[in-house]
């Protein structure tokens, strides 16, 4: 080992140990081209990997202050939709069943994400009080009739009664149960 050669194991060596040169040592084996179906696998893979990103990243949205909401919601659909612009295309590859099962299951992450942000609600302006959340969707759609809105006013506590008149009269536009409201009762007004 004179010249800096290492001790190594080799299967042709009859006393189980050889010795290799300092000049050439060491060297491992090249690893062998990947296929050009292993590199798009690898591709896909990587796709799936990011969508899945993205997509996690849509139930963040809850968690986001109303006055960033909507630039991150923008924001959020921009890089999805970025993304999904530049998925990679397979032509002039054989592409492998992996890549073809990833590209499947990306395109699905993706339009599933898709329809989470689209179906993204805002934070709501105030803690809502006892069945609004119920009772917004028939008031908005202006499907309730008016006994049954008075009826549930009346079935709320006082406190509760005060904060659905001070956020009604406020007409505050991030405010969505307090619009529905105001858009509701002026519908029903002349009644």
């Amino acid at each position: 080992m004179s010249d800096g050669g290492f001790m190594s194991r080799s299967p042709s060596s009859s006393f189980g140990s050889t010795y290799a040169s300092g000049a050439s040592g060491g060297q491992s084996r090249a690893e062998p081209e990947p296929t050009p179906q292993q590199r798009d696998a690898d591709r896909a893979r990587a796709e799936l990997t990011r969508a899945n990103q993205i997509a996690a990243k849509v139930p963040q949205l809850d968690k986001v202050p109303l006055a960033r909401w909507d630039a991150e919601r923008e924001a959020l659909s921009t890089d999805l939709e970025t993304f999904a612009a530049r998925l990679t295309s397979t032509a002039g590859v054989t592409p492998s069943d992996n890549a073809d099962h990833d590209r499947a299951a990306t395109v699905a992450a993706i339009d599933r994400a898709r329809k989470a942000i689209e179906h993204a609600r805002r934070p709501r302006m105030a803690t809502p009080v006892a069945g609004e959340i119920e009772i917004e969707p028939r008031i908005a759609g202006h499907s309730i009739p008016p006994e049954d809105v008075i009826d549930w006013m009346a079935g709320l506590p006082k406190g509760e009664r005060s904060a659905v008149w001070t956020r009604y009269a406020a007409r505050d536009p991030q405010d969505r149960f307090a619009i529905a409201l105001a858009n509701y009762v002026a519908k029903h007004r002349d009644r």
